[in-house]
């Protein structure tokens, strides 16, 4: 119950912090592994990586070491990276997870990712507002701000975000698994 509250829905919600932009600007690898002799950024998380948003979910949360965590980067994943990591690597210590995802081999079209329990699933979710003309996307950005906050000169409005809730989680393991099915 108490991972399922609403907590997470007000955390995908949420806009992203500065250090969380940061954080993600950090994370584009320049195709170094296809021989294109551009040099690849790989590092180690270090002091930066913690992204640890405590939303007080009352005493219980903390009681049973549960938290949310927020996955955020701005480049594709590949997608057989990304279910080699889901078929083999998931952590069950995951209870739940929710967020928006894309993929290098189509990445005009934006997925919803959920698991609960057993279960996970991807699906199509529409494309991102960056495949929109662009009188378009001026007006979409006048009425929606938040389009604006989130726009990557870059990716456009192209992003992994994900929001994990789960018991005593390992953050750093589960950042770098995640990174390492970036594209």
């Amino acid at each position: 119950r108490v991972a399922t509250s609403a907590g997470w829905v007000r955390e995908i919600e949420r806009p992203v912090s500065e250090e969380e932009e940061k954080e993600a600007h950090r994370h584009h690898h320049h195709e170094g592994e296809h021989g294109h002799g551009h040099e690849d950024h790989h590092h180690d998380c270090g002091e930066h990586c913690h992204h640890h948003h405590h939303h007080s979910e009352g005493g219980e949360a903390e009681e049973y070491g549960i938290s949310t965590f927020v996955y955020y980067r701005r480049q594709a994943f590949d997608i057989h990276k990304f279910d080699h990591f889901i078929a083999t690597k998931w952590n069950r210590n995951i209870i739940r997870a929710k967020g928006v995802c894309y993929f290098s081999h189509n990445r005009d079209m934006s997925y919803l990712f959920e698991q609960a329990g057993t279960q996970k699933q991807l699906t199509e979710a529409g494309l991102w507002y960056a495949t929109a003309p662009e009188e378009d996307l001026i007006k979409l950005m006048r009425q929606e701000p938040g389009l604006l906050r989130d726009w990557d000169e870059k990716y456009g409005d192209r992003m992994q975000k994900i929001v994990f809730i789960g018991q005593h989680l390992d953050k750093e393991q589960l950042t770098r698994d995640l990174d390492a099915c970036l594209d």
